[in-house]
């Protein structure tokens, strides 16, 4: 549904001699007030949902901007007409979404007498959409008591707290009030409302926590210490509370403070783990001795307990605080070959980050190939390593180790890999000699693999000819200006698939489809190098051999490829051509959806090859998505949309786009057309990104809004748990800047500035990170706070880039806290 931007006024009048008189700003907004048709907005009929939906979020917005620019009396009589509107919507979870905002915004106006009146209308057995487990009520008392707790009216928001009728829902809105009134070192009634919280095991431990780590902050560790004796050790609570004393003694430094809470710890888990920290933080900042004292002392612990599961656990435990002879010895009283091995690999490991790349090298051949390999779908941890000497002896520029590293690996697979990896190196030092004989090298490494395995899963593998390591090694050349070893690289490759006897491959489906796709690569990069006779030849190959797959929608799969590079090699007929028989055998496809994915297929070769059916075939998979589902509609237009992204110009997708209703889908799908240009063609970059904006900005849920953009960021373009290519981490900046929520945005500032680290941007790393750090410093609670400071400064350690470690640690406020911080930081570097 489109959301017109229309404010509404109540007592119009008297707004208008407010402006008047108004700051330039104040009257900058009456006049956009004025500009919008208020009678039009009033005159829409309350008893249509859809229009009230609209109509209470345009006036939330209003009285957003009226509170903004101090015109408070406007701001709560526009957002009373919000709550009116918002009374004649039907769903009750979008009702609900609305007069949680309305109550959060008349709180934040001091009229929280009002806020409390709306809430007590509300039930607990509404959720929004994106949330598993808070009742929407259960959001706007929270609101309530945030709104007093920012006015500095604690004693109300007990108040207001202790009266909520839920005990679910008050106990939640108590552990915010808790920590207020701990940040303040008000602990006697911080205590007492941590004590009233009964039957609900989480959240009384998150307040019990939350006094533990104000006491450590106000360093008050006694205090603490014995505020965590009087938690009864029942589930562990008090062993958990006072493991979080010891860390938080750790973080300030406190390093014998938190050895001396550590040993009074029961739970042999927790005191095994503080052990363990502590350990690490002496060796951290060099006090060598009595962090081997204590690893061994948790080494013992933990054999005494039988809780030894993982010998490389330990192994590396004992590596990282400098004890390697002991390190070994562990390892090799592991109990079995397995764990041996795991072991080295571990020690190896430890080498590697304390930069003894010579010694890891050693430690990791002792390691047979493959013995940590248990299934084809998981890296074999010897290769891992063995990668990582190469990546970082190219660093610190031991080009010689690391070739003498990517020599000795057990496969000529991953031998290959490592010497373009190194050849890549020369190219970006500008040794072009170098680079040439180096892949001359690995050219000939990769001319005796007979296949290479390819895992699906742990239970589908199968074997391809070495074509495609030729073909990345033809790239390599082809980036060189070195045209004729490019084309003579591909023609091996043609060579291997045409001689390969894909008979023995193991594949689990078509054989002829996995040689035609062989053919396709081979035929583009052909293209690529302006060999367009080869190009065309090896295309007509790909063609007869598509010809004899059995399987009609992988056939037509397969023809809408072949389509695409016979495009990039100027063949405009045959694209038709191909494009019209993929388009005759999807018609004897009568599964609608399975149909309509193929006509997504062959959409996108013919907008890649700018041909004029490309909107024939548009209109007739709408009129097909329009005999669907409704509820299927947006989903099935967002993916044609996304497939013909493929054309140099955005303006199909966008025209797609605009046939959805839902703004999530729509924002969804926009981010990936988005994301397909930035990859391949960074021209229309900034009419998507408009259309993004635009598009997020409809959602009229700040938290949906938010949340769907974080989720993108965070699981797909900027993730923390593997590395992105440089394209996707430049895309997700233009995506944070999107973001409304300060706390989120700061993280994934961080995100993105370890992406631009890893890839050896330091400039544009720390540039990035500073944004991350100047919306950390903002935030109000200085817990919250301090935790987003830590969980940067924490990550920047782990992924060794102490430089911006070191900038994250300047800017935290404890003055023990920076001091502990930067220590360790030059201690590790």
């Amino acid at each position: 549904m489109k959301r017109l931007v229309l404010p509404l006024a109540i007592g119009l009048v008297g707004v208008l001699s407010c402006v008047e008189t108004a700051s330039a700003t104040q009257q900058a907004l009456g006049e956009a007030l004025q500009d919008a048709s208020i009678a039009q907005v009033m005159s829409d009929s309350a008893n249509d949902s859809g229009i009230a939906v609209d109509r209470s979020w345009q006036l939330i917005e209003t009285g957003q901007r009226y509170a903004a620019t101090g015109l408070r009396e406007q701001a709560i009589g526009v957002l009373l007409e919000a709550e009116q509107a918002a009374r004649s919507v039907t769903d009750p979870v979008t009702q609900d979404q609305l007069l949680v905002r309305i109550v959060a915004e008349q709180a934040k106006l001091g009229n929280a007498d009002l806020a409390i009146a709306i809430t007590s209308t509300m039930g607990y057995e509404t959720y929004a959409p994106e949330y598993c487990c808070i009742p929407l009520r259960t959001e706007a008392e929270r609101a309530i008591a945030q709104a007093y707790l920012g006015a500095g009216q604690v004693e109300q928001a007990v108040q207001f707290a202790q009266s909520i009728e839920s005990a679910d829902s008050k106990y939640q809105v108590l552990t915010g009030v808790i920590n207020e009134l701990a940040s303040q070192e008000r602990f006697d009634q911080a205590i007492a409302l941590t004590n009233s919280i009964v039957d609900d095991t989480y959240q009384k431990v998150s307040a019990q926590h939350t006094v533990v780590r104000a006491y450590a902050r106000a360093n008050r560790y006694d205090e603490g210490l014995a505020f965590t004796n009087t938690i009864p050790q029942e589930n562990n609570e008090r062993s958990t509370a006072q493991y979080t004393l010891a860390q938080m003694a750790i973080r300030n430094g406190q390093y014998d403070q938190a050895r001396q809470i550590a040993q009074q710890l029961t739970d042999v888990s927790s005191k095994i783990q503080a052990f363990t920290e502590i350990a690490f933080a002496y060796a951290g900042i060099g006090e060598s001795q009595q962090a081997v004292e204590l690893i061994s002392q948790a080494y013992e612990l933990a054999q005494a307990n039988a809780q030894i599961q993982l010998y490389s656990q330990w192994v590396y435990n004992f590596a990282q605080v400098g004890a390697f002879d002991r390190a070994l010895q562990v390892a090799n009283s592991a109990e079995n070959e397995y764990d041996q091995a795991d072991s080295k690999i571990s020690l190896a490991r430890a080498y590697l980050n304390n930069g003894e790349y010579e010694r890891a090298f050693e430690i990791a051949q002792t390691v047979q190939d493959g013995e940590l390999q248990p299934f084809a779908d998981i890296p074999d941890p010897k290769v891992e390593i063995f990668n990582q000497i190469v990546e970082r002896s190219l660093a610190i520029e031991q080009d010689g180790f690391a070739l003498r590293v990517a020599r000795t690996y057990g496969g000529p697979v991953n031998q290959t890999r490592a010497l373009r990896l190194i050849a890549q190196h020369y190219t970006k030092t500008n040794q072009p000699e170098s680079t040439v004989a180096v892949l001359a090298e690995a050219l000939e490494v990769a001319k005796t693999i007979d296949s290479i395995p390819v895992a699906i899963d742990r239970n589908t593998v199968y074997n391809t000819p070495n074509s495609s390591l030729l073909l990345d090694i033809a790239t390599d050349y082809a980036r060189l200006g070195e045209t004729e070893q490019a084309i003579a690289t591909v023609d091996l490759a043609l060579q291997s698939v045409q001689t390969y006897n894909y008979a023995t491959s193991g594949y689990y489906s078509s054989i002829a489809g996995l040689r035609t796709s062989a053919l396709t690569a081979i035929a583009a990069a052909y293209a690529d190098l302006e060999q367009d006779r080869q190009a065309v030849e090896t295309l007509s190959a790909a063609v007869s051999t598509a010809a004899t797959i059995e399987n009609t929608a992988l056939r037509v799969r397969e023809l809408s490829q072949i389509a695409k590079t016979y495009g990039a090699a100027g063949q405009e007929d045959r694209v038709r051509e191909t494009l019209t028989e993929a388009l005759q055998l999807s018609e004897s496809i009568a599964d609608t959806q399975q149909k309509l994915g193929l006509w997504n297929a062959i959409a996108e070769a013919y907008a890649a090859t700018e041909q004029q059916a490309t909107r024939e075939l548009i209109n007739t998979a709408l009129q097909t998505i329009q005999t669907l589902d409704e509820s299927q509609q947006d989903g099935l237009i967002g993916q044609l949309a996304i497939a013909v992204a493929s054309s140099t110009s955005p303006t199909l997708s966008l025209e797609l786009v605009n046939r959805i209703s839902d703004p999530i889908v729509k924002t969804t799908i926009l981010v990936e057309i988005g994301a397909k240009y930035a990859a391949t063609n960074p021209q229309p970059q900034a009419e998507v990104i408009a259309a993004i904006v635009q598009a997020a900005d409809s959602i009229p849920d700040r938290n949906q809004r938010n949340n769907l953009l974080n989720d993108l960021i965070r699981n797909q373009y900027a993730p923390s748990w593997s590395g992105s290519s440089l394209w996707q981490y430049d895309f997700a900046s233009q995506l944070n800047t999107m973001l409304q929520a300060p706390n989120l945005k700061a993280y994934n500032w961080a995100l993105i500035a370890w992406g631009y680290a890893n890839y050896g941007q330091s400039e544009r790393a720390s540039e990035v990170l500073e944004r991350g750090l100047e919306l950390a410093d903002a935030i109000a609670d200085p817990i919250e706070q301090e935790e987003m400071h830590w969980q940067m400064l924490n990550d920047a350690i782990g992924l060794r880039h102490y430089d911006l470690a070191t900038q994250v640690a300047n800017r935290l406020k404890q003055p023990a806290q920076q001091a502990a911080a930067l220590r360790q930081i030059s201690h590790l570097q």
